[in-house]
């Protein structure tokens, strides 16, 4: 495949270089990655009762805009697990997924090729209120809010949910809305 006994060498070098991969990876690394293989990532998909579900404000160098929170699968770390640690991590909560995904989406953009699961979870508290977006203005990164469905200012990876969520019964549709 044109690498040499010497590329061999380096790639096992740099392998040691990272202390463990269960905890994240050195940036480089994670680009050379992104640009090689797909990933897989979990999202979670966290509703209240009156049927909305809770979004993400994501900005970074490849876009903005709200998202289903989620996170990407680390070396020998089950979906289960960062379901988990992304409910913490995002949320502030406890989550519980369901134990199968609702869908597999392929994603793949500028940024890298991901194979990205979609989780029913639920919680038994709310995020803290600090958490939600305040309206009036531009939400900070990491604010969170209720939606019915995928709004206008999504964040352009996930506008493939709003498909999704429309063929899974999760969001209204044009019917519903009317008789809203």
């Amino acid at each position: 495949m044109g690498l040499s006994q010497h590329d061999a060498r380096c790639l096992k070098e740099i392998r040691g270089k990272i202390d463990d991969p269960r905890c994240g990876l050195p940036k480089p690394v994670f680009d050379f990655l992104l640009e090689v293989t797909p990933l897989t990532n979990v999202d979670l998909l966290l509703r209240d009762k009156a049927g909305r579900f809770l979004l993400v404000w994501r900005e970074d160098e490849y876009g903005r805009g709200w998202h289903i929170p989620g996170g990407i699968i680390r070396f020998q770390e089950t979906a289960e697990e960062r379901i988990l640690k992304t409910g913490k991590s995002e949320l502030g909560l406890e989550v519980r997924p369901e134990p199968q995904p609702l869908s597999l989406t392929q994603i793949v953009y500028e940024r890298g090729h991901f194979l990205s699961l979609l989780y029913a979870c639920e919680a038994d508290s709310l995020p803290p209120e600090q958490m939600f977006h305040p309206g009036g203005r531009s939400p900070d990164p990491g604010a969170l809010s209720w939606f019915y469905e995928m709004p206008d200012d999504t964040y352009h990876t996930h506008i493939v949910y709003k498909d999704v969520l429309r063929k899974l019964g999760l969001t209204p549709t044009l019917q519903t809305q009317a008789r809203a």
